[in-house]
């Protein structure tokens, strides 16, 4: 190769890896070449572009409605990292995702969405190179988006609507106890299972027999549901829209149900804590539209055992594992033993 072809190959490879990544010398490349220094000017990166994120559109799909938020190319970048903050539309603030929860991509579009009406906001910074020599702009301003129309919802925290929610609730729980409405009622894979209360066994001598119990505020709504007491932790009705739902019931002793208040939502809750080798606790937070909208567990698992072993315990809180004493914390302050 003749000099001067090395010389130009050469001077484009430091100034090529001087963006990303330690910057070679002239010796690295090779000790007796004669080149001129680099100045500051040739060596200097321009810094990354913030992005500018456009509010999120809706787009209606088959199982939900979708929102997609976009943002313009940023000069330089390899791809850009996005962080998603969502809400029920009547809650007062974002569920903040976790660090690990960043989605990385190489698109300048963000798609995001629910079945219920769900409040969304994401923010996102561009970034270049990879692993340690990765680079970041700053962090864009959030951009906000909906799965709904405001004029799809009724004015939040009105008091004469809560109130006229309850009494409505109070009269189909009525008729519902009374025999006059049916409780509605599906299984996930869709088979329905409606019932009246009144065809349910009533004999107080009966394990399946069942009661009408209190009223408690189980899916966060404001207005309260109605228990009905049986075997297995019962049934929990839900009043809405001029219908009585079922949003839970007790499934056998794998599947017990109860309530609890964690972090100050009610989560419904079902619970094997009878069987050998495992304790499960899976809980869920639902919507006043009966949708589930957080999900999380708490377990402890030892197999070679019939009775809790502290010391072969492998226990989870949602996806993270967790300390047998983290684990009796959390299960002494959420479940109260």
């Amino acid at each position: 190769m003749r000099k001067s072809s090395f010389i130009a190959l050469a001077s484009a490879l430091i100034i090529t890896l001087s963006g990303c990544g330690k910057q070679p010398s002239e010796q690295d490349i090779n000790p007796d070449l004669q080149v001129e220094p680099i100045t500051e000017e040739t060596t200097a990166v321009t810094a990354l572009a913030t992005p500018t994120v456009n509010a999120g559109g809706t787009e209606p799909g088959e199982d939900q409605i979708s929102v997609r938020f976009e943002w313009k190319p940023v000069e330089g970048a390899d791809g850009y990292e996005v962080i998603e903050e969502n809400k029920f539309y009547k809650e007062d603030t974002y569920r903040e995702p976790e660090e690990e929860q960043k989605v990385d991509t190489s698109q300048t579009t963000y798609v995001t969405g629910a079945q219920d009406y769900f409040d969304f906001r994401i923010k996102v910074r561009a970034y270049r190179c990879e692993g340690d020599n990765r680079e970041f702009s700053e962090w864009s301003e959030y951009a906000y988006g909906s799965t709904y129309d405001e004029s799809d919802v009724a004015p939040i925290d009105d008091g004469a609507a809560a109130d006229s929610l309850e009494k409505e609730a109070d009269e189909l729980f009525a008729k519902a106890i009374a025999g006059e409405i049916i409780v509605n009622a599906t299984y996930e894979d869709g088979k329905d299972f409606s019932y009246y209360i009144t065809d349910l066994p009533n004999d107080p001598e009966d394990f399946y027999s069942y009661t009408v119990g209190e009223r408690v505020d189980l899916d966060n709504d404001g207005v309260k549901e109605l228990i009905i007491n049986g075997p297995y932790g019962g049934k929990y009705l839900d009043a809405r829209d001029g219908k009585v739902y079922q949003l839970a019931e007790g499934e056998g002793t794998a599947g017990q149900l109860c309530y609890v208040n964690y972090n100050d939502k009610t989560y419904i809750c079902h619970v094997d804590n009878s069987h050998g080798g495992r304790e499960i606790f899976l809980m869920d937070q639902y919507n006043g539209n009966g949708a589930i909208v957080d999900s999380t567990s708490l377990t402890a698992e030892y197999w070679d055992y019939v009775e809790f072993n502290a010391e072969a315990a492998q226990c989870h809180f949602g996806d993270e594992e967790i300390t047998v004493e983290r684990y009796l914390e959390l299960r002494n302050e959420i479940f109260g033993y």
